[in-house]
């Protein structure tokens, strides 16, 4: 019901569940604002949906169908008021949530058992896998997503060959998200010192930083899809694209759970807990005193975490990881940043 990247880190349960000796038959809950994504999953049996905006008529509609079956377990993965309530209005035998020292606004209340005590420090997602070892399902298999039928979802302006990078301008909170000369002035190093291609990913929210960005860079080799792709189009272009860079975001948890690298500029988060799967490697942070706050509006620093992340730290970064790739498709122009 969360974020994208909440709902992306709770796919990962479900090949364990469908895997075990017990076979299971699932059912997800999910904010209508991701319903297109999870839909045609092979692995998700019944997908209820939590239509916007929540009003009473919604909610009694949704509570009938939570109510239709006795569940043997809920899993409650969000930690918030709305999720425990939700889960509160569920028949089920055993109903889970995160410890009460890791959940929030009193959600521990609405169910009957709570998982053993997590530091913050502790990657979500593993955070997500103890419901499973909860109920006895237990997996040394790395996660996976399950995301293939998605692939054939590539918008038709999608047209590039060669090494291609994946821009992604923005974020659900204004405080993770990096500044627009920065991403102006990564694109010109780019266009410079390689012959790679940009595509550029958002919402209608960076469509005037896109158009910026496009007017700088007055090359052919940047083209934009900020504003032009479904959610099932974006995960098919980002699964396309050599290597793909952003803020902390869904879209990077999309590309992990699609195998591509995501490189991460961290500002207000911290990666240990929150970087997508397989990718802590690649986050970029600035060592702050005042991060990781877990602020959506910085307290007075003007962003410095996010502004000691520099253009040339992300290319030098960017470069790094397409010279370890297998077969590299790039030409650098010069070595020099």
């Amino acid at each position: 019901m969360g974020s994208l990247g909440d709902v992306l880190r709770g796919l990962s349960l479900l090949k364990p569940l469908k895997s075990a000796e017990r076979k299971f038959e699932i059912t997800w809950l999910v904010d209508s604002r991701w319903q297109s994504l999870l839909q045609g999953h092979l692995l998700i049996d019944h997908l209820l949906v939590v239509d916007r905006p929540i009003n009473l008529k919604n909610l009694r509609s949704l509570i009938a169908k939570l109510r239709e079956n006795n569940f043997d377990y809920v899993f409650d993965l969000q930690r918030i008021f709305k999720s425990g309530l939700l889960s509160f209005l569920t028949k089920g035998t055993r109903k889970l949530s995160f410890n009460r020292k890791n959940s929030k606004e009193y959600n521990y209340l609405f169910n009957h058992e709570e998982l053993p005590y997590f530091p913050e420090t502790f990657p979500k997602i593993d955070h997500y896998h103890q419901f499973l070892r909860q109920i006895g399902v237990v997996t040394n298999e790395p996660y996976q997503f399950e995301l293939d039928y998605l692939l054939p979802e590539l918008p038709k302006d999608f047209q590039t060959e060669g090494y291609t990078i994946g821009l992604v301008l923005e974020s659900s909170w204004e405080s993770k998200d990096w500044f627009l000369a920065s991403y102006q002035e990564l694109v010109s190093l780019l266009l410079n010192k390689t012959n790679w291609n940009l595509v550029l990913l958002g919402t209608k929210k960076s469509s005037e930083w896109s158009d910026a960005i496009l007017q700088i860079a007055n090359s052919s080799r940047v083209i934009s899809l900020v504003a032009k792709t479904n959610l099932k189009q974006l995960a098919a272009v980002i699964a396309k694209v050599d290597l793909a860079v952003g803020p902390d975001s869904g879209p990077g948890h999309l590309a992990s759970a699609m195998g591509t690298k995501y490189i991460t500029i961290f500002g207000p988060t911290a990666p240990d807990r929150v970087a997508p799967y397989g990718a802590r490697a690649l986050a970029i942070e600035a060592e702050l005193i005042c991060r990781p706050c877990y602020k959506k509006s910085c307290p007075g620093f003007q962003k410095a975490c996010l502004r000691l992340v520099t253009p040339k730290l992300v290319f030098a970064k960017l470069l790094s990881e397409s010279l370890s790739d297998s077969q590299p498709r790039f030409t650098a122009t010069s070595d020099k940043c």
